[in-house]
């Protein structure tokens, strides 16, 4: 085990197993203390204590370390302390319980899935956290600024749908994204366009905020529609021609369909009547629907509870309650 944390300048000394735990004893392989606000090496001691440590564990048993630090008077006239805590090696940060790769664990963890989710996938490995924890250790993180990004997407995402919206960037080199900002406005993306010089593409939507961003840099910055507004343009242009002359549209498609009539009646034997099947009707779902609800209210059901029973709003069934009869629908496009 020693060799394990030999990088670490630690040595550990014993190793036991008890309540389901491996619990180690270790203390720092130096014989000096280095001052972690000066720099100066210390060999005078001035006291010791113990910190609990949790490391990864060990076939699904928890590892916990008990370190033996000491602290040493720091003889710097110029330093700010007159004593400090040792530090040994790079696996053990100051005012933390858990060692750096134990908490790069967590924090993979934590930014795969919910900190709830995290906390329970961690405990089946022997690393008990609460969720609040790894909610800190991922705030912790310090991500990578990404300035020498030169393609990007952009777009809006809701904090709450109709009311507030923020902006995200993706890198389209990558895949992932980059950033988030608190809002959408026009001044916010060009802050952080400003930012990174090296952006030379563009993705975005159909709005003119992200627009006038970029053209407020004064770069030359390419711009394109991104695949789904593309796809959704066609859709609504397509939706919209259809509209305007579906009426046309449906007496083209009936007229085809009596003249095929015709001509099967035609090819029939002479003297002999040809009855065409009648094209089957989709039955209207309303109006099943408003036959099962008066049902209901005949038997003295309430509208909430016809609602409930039926699986459907209680505005829809309070509404049906009140109809003597179903009205046709009024609609413009009909699929009939």
């Amino acid at each position: 085990m020693s060799q394990i944390y030999q990088s670490s300048d630690l040595i550990v000394h014993e190793v036991d197993y008890e309540d389901d735990s491996f619990k180690m004893y270790a203390t720092s392989s130096l014989d000096h203390g280095i001052c972690p606000y000066c720099g100066h090496r210390s060999h005078s001691v001035h006291s010791r204590y113990v910190r609990t440590i949790q490391d990864l564990s060990i076939l699904g048993r928890r590892v916990i370390m008990r370190l033996g630090v000491r602290k040493f008077f720091c003889h710097n006239r110029d330093c700010r302390r007159k004593t400090f805590a040792e530090q040994p090696g790079d696996e053990v940060f100051r005012y933390r319980r858990r060692t750096c790769r134990c908490e790069r664990a967590v924090a993979r963890q934590g930014i795969s899935v919910s900190s709830s989710s995290a906390s329970r996938m961690l405990e089946h490995i022997g690393i008990h956290i609460s969720s609040s924890t790894v909610l800190r250790d991922v705030h912790r993180m310090r991500p990578s600024d990404y300035r020498d990004v030169w393609q990007i997407g952009v777009d809006d995402w809701a904090w709450l749908k109709g009311v507030t919206y923020g902006s995200i960037i993706i890198d389209l080199e990558n895949g992932w994204p980059i950033d988030l900002l608190g809002d959408r406005e026009t001044e916010s993306f060009r802050k952080w366009m400003e930012q990174h010089g090296d952006v030379r593409l563009v993705s975005r939507d159909r709005s003119t905020d992200y627009s006038s961003a970029v053209a407020m840099t004064g770069r030359k910055i390419d711009e394109v529609a991104d695949k789904f507004h593309l796809v959704k343009n066609i859709s609504d242009r397509m939706t919209k021609l259809v509209a305007e002359k579906y009426a046309e549209y449906r007496q083209a498609v009936r007229d085809e369909e009596q003249r095929d009539a015709q001509t099967a009646g035609n090819k029939a034997l002479a003297g002999t009547p040809v009855e065409l099947p009648p094209s089957p009707r989709k039955p209207d779902g309303r109006q099943v629907m408003f036959n099962e609800v008066k049902e209901l209210q005949q038997k003295g059901l309430k509208p909430t509870t016809i609602a409930r029973k039926l699986g459907i709003a209680r505005q829809t069934a309070t509404k049906y309650c009140k109809m003597e009869s179903l009205p046709a629908r009024n609609s413009t496009l009909r699929n009939e």
